[in-house]
């Protein structure tokens, strides 16, 4: 009741602070949507990666060393499905084995290599029952699912996301954003730039921005909790794959790693950095260009040039 009393009384009082609320586009919606479902699924798909790598730890180990990295690759689903214990591999010709990688693109000799020696000191930790194949199949069926269903709507968010034009241009042109990511910044830009009178309010509006709590001599900063969780993820998992892309975004995070800042922490606050970046080009309705943002920094003697790698000519 009292939070009711406080808006009706906010509402009274300040109505010509106001902004009337504008509905995105349906096609913001629309892609809005898909890419929540995406992730949800690659969140799913990820849980049963882990269930299953735990499943043939548990029987098979040796498995994990001979496929992918990526579990849920289809070469090593396939893996999988033709050898699912150590005692089937075991009794496989290594030139069949040989002809199965180089069918799914691994021709490399080292791997090769190291892969046979593995083969040929394979030794079962445990014996394979049928409750162990069964599990591992059943798990290797609902991944397939899974990642044919994320190809799906990796097809259809790619098509959305190029039909929005310039304004997709801008954030696919973001360092690390990326075919997974740019549709998701430009999401988050369509739904909440238009109401933001500055990067901060934008940062504030996406979940970037830290939360300050003060009282007298006491100062709190934490990060931001209420907030649209996938969003202010977005920006963070950028953030996290743009200091791979961006000169002066390594620098930065190298320039904190010394100060011993943790690194999520350095990697909230890049977020944060860009979003005054990204939010200037939107007002302004340019891409990003890493060489105009460096100069920019020379220019105005920013503390990041020393840092900079190569560094900017003088």
């Amino acid at each position: 009741m009292v939070d009711a009393r406080d808006q009706a009384l906010f509402v009274k009082n300040h109505l010509a602070e106001l902004k009337p609320w504008a509905a995105p586009a349906a096609a913001i919606v629309q892609l809005e949507r898909l890419t929540l479902s995406r992730r949800k699924q690659v969140d799913a798909r990820t849980a049963l990666t882990n269930q299953l790598q735990a499943a043939l730890k548990r029987y098979f180990p040796q498995a994990l060393d001979l496929m992918h990295e990526d579990v849920w690759r289809p070469m090593n689903l396939e893996f999988l499905r033709k050898w699912p214990s150590a005692q089937k591999l075991r009794i496989v010709p290594l030139s069949r084995l040989r002809a199965f990688y180089h069918k799914h693109g691994s021709r490399s000799e080292a791997r090769w290599m190291a892969r046979r020696e593995l083969i040929g000191r394979l030794v079962p930790l445990a014996e394979a029952g049928v409750a162990d194949e069964l599990e591992v199949g059943a798990l290797v069926d609902q991944i397939e699912v899974l990642t044919a269903s994320i190809a799906r709507h990796d097809h259809v968010i790619a098509e959305l996301f190029a039909a929005e034009g310039p304004a997709a241009e801008q954030a696919a042109a973001l360092p690390g954003a990326g075919p997974i990511l740019a549709p998701r910044i430009h999401v988050a830009l369509a739904r909440h730039a238009p109401n933001c009178a500055d990067a901060e309010s934008l940062a504030a509006a996406v979940g970037i921005a830290p939360v300050t709590d003060q009282s007298g001599k006491m100062r709190k900063v934490y990060r931001r909790l209420r907030c649209d969780n996938h969003t202010r993820q977005t920006f963070v998992e950028w953030a996290k794959e743009s200091w791979k892309h961006s000169v002066w975004a390594e620098a930065f995070v190298r320039q904190r790693q010394a100060k011993g800042q943790a690194f999520y922490a350095i990697i909230r606050a890049l977020a944060y950095k860009w979003i005054r970046i990204i939010w200037r080009c939107w007002q302004d309705g340019v891409a990003y260009h890493e060489a105009t943002y460096l100069a920019r920094l020379r220019q105005k003697g920013s503390p990041l040039v020393p840092h900079l790698t190569p560094p900017i000519a003088a």
